[in-house]
């Protein structure tokens, strides 16, 4: 359970850090 409520709280951050990252790269 624990590790399942940790997933849920880590994923959205890994999308957003890589949906900032992908930003990055296109604005070059």
């Amino acid at each position: 359970q624990a590790a399942f409520e940790t997933q849920a709280k880590i994923s959205p951050l890994i999308l957003e850090k890589k949906k900032l990252f992908n930003d990055l790269l296109t604005a070059k």
